[in-house]
């Protein structure tokens, strides 16, 4: 009889230590219990039974199993969320898990709920690392922290900043995705796939990165508008553009003639008007040596006809060059035989027509020659030199004929 009082004793004691575990639950059928067997190993009765003294600690040990049950499910539900936690490594995260753990060691139920679901909330609200430089995603997981530190822990605050920050990450993984497909859409065009090797490399990093896991809307779209840019310069290039002081026509198409140093192009210039001089000097040299040449023919051609006159006056022909020239007129040396009138007009007659066919075999002379001279003076740009020899040619004409006709 005396060791059961003793366990009866002790099954009290043992429940005022573990009782604050279960303060959130309903534990009147406990104080009865305990109650009871309070009176049952009490000195004052002495009625009491080992039987009843055991039933009533049968009872109680009942009780406290019921409310336990309650609390080891919360206990049970706060081992799965930890097991179950995917940012495990995230320090907030960490420190949730802490609280869970030292929840199920004394808190009651509640506590261990509490714990759990700020464990998860944390767990569910770790910003994804490609929506972390999102202003809006920032601003709602601040404010689900906010609510999860709060000195009193409310529920619905909680579920209100966790569906805010939710609609938030949702907005940023959009604008996400449409950056990325902008980055998978891009492509090197073919008319500048053989001289954009660093643009094909470019495009080549913009796509890799943008198929990484971790990639932000800011970083892809920093390498996206560099990608850009470099398009829009080569295709500045290709139609000819200087870009950082590089020609496009040797960047998009080699078949070009790269363009030469400003130097070069100055010397070039230098020899080809320096060539074209030389031309136009050697150029009036033939036109001279032509000329003369001509004249001779044309005197030739006139000594000649004099020579075969059918008259009595015989022409000298100095070396066989005569007329042609303003300063210049055929010597004419009469027989000493003196002459009647009548032969003196028959000869000046004569001679008349012999000067106009040396006029006409002149003439005919020049306009031959004087044809190829203009082309080579033309070349030279000498036309202006070639224009005086005619007019010069014409004068003497005109004062020949002015002479035979004032013989007539």
């Amino acid at each position: 009889m005396t060791d059961t009082k003793v366990s009866a004793d002790a099954d009290g004691k043992n429940w005022q230590t573990v009782s604050p575990k279960y303060a959130d639950q309903n534990t009147s059928a406990i104080q009865n219990d305990l109650k009871k067997l309070h009176d049952l190993t009490s000195a004052d009765n002495t009625t009491a039974t080992k039987t009843d003294i055991e039933q009533a600690r049968k009872q109680l040990q009942d009780d406290i199993k019921k409310v336990d049950d309650v609390r080891q499910a919360s206990v049970k539900t706060a081992d799965g969320a930890v097991a179950t936690v995917k940012n495990g490594t995230n320090a907030d995260v960490k420190n949730r898990i802490a609280a869970v753990k030292a929840a199920e060691e004394t808190g009651t139920k509640s506590a261990i709920d509490e714990a759990v679901a700020k464990l998860q909330t944390a767990d569910a609200t770790v910003v994804p690392a490609n929506v972390s430089d999102d202003a809006a995603v920032v601003a709602a997981k601040r404010a689900v922290d906010d609510a999860l530190n709060a000195k009193t822990y409310v529920p619905g605050d909680v579920a209100k900043a966790k569906q805010a920050y939710d609609q938030a990450v949702a907005n940023a993984q959009a604008t996400l995705r449409t950056v990325i497909d902008q980055a998978n859409a891009i492509n090197v065009p073919a008319n500048l796939q053989n001289n954009a090797g660093d643009l094909i490399q470019m495009v080549t990093d913009l796509q890799a990165l943008a198929n990484q896991t971790d990639t932000t809307v800011s970083a892809l779209r920093t390498a996206l508008t560099a990608v850009q840019n470099r398009l829009a310069e080569l295709n500045a290039m290709n139609q000819g553009g200087v870009v950082d002081g590089r020609q496009g026509e040797t960047i998009v198409d080699t078949n070009v003639v790269t363009p030469k140093e400003p130097g070069v192009a100055m010397a070039e210039r230098h020899e080809s008007r320096a060539t074209a001089v030389t031309a136009n000097k050697t150029s009036v040299a033939k036109g001279a040596v032509m000329a003369k040449s001509v004249q001779a023919i044309a005197t030739t051609t006139t000594a000649k006809q004099a020579a075969t006159r059918g008259n009595n006056t015989a022409v000298a022909l100095n070396n066989g060059a005569s007329v042609a020239k303003t300063d210049k007129q055929v010597v004419a040396t009469t027989a000493n035989t003196p002459k009647s009138d009548a032969d003196r007009i028959h000869d000046m007659l004569d001679d008349a027509k012999v000067n106009k066919a040396s006029i006409n075999m002149t003439e005919n002379a020049s306009e031959n020659y004087i044809g190829i001279i203009i082309a080579s003076l033309m070349v030279a740009g000498m036309f202006g030199l070639l224009a005086a020899f005619w007019r010069r040619q014409k004068e003497s004409e005109k004062e020949f004929q002015a002479r035979i006709n004032g013989d007539k």
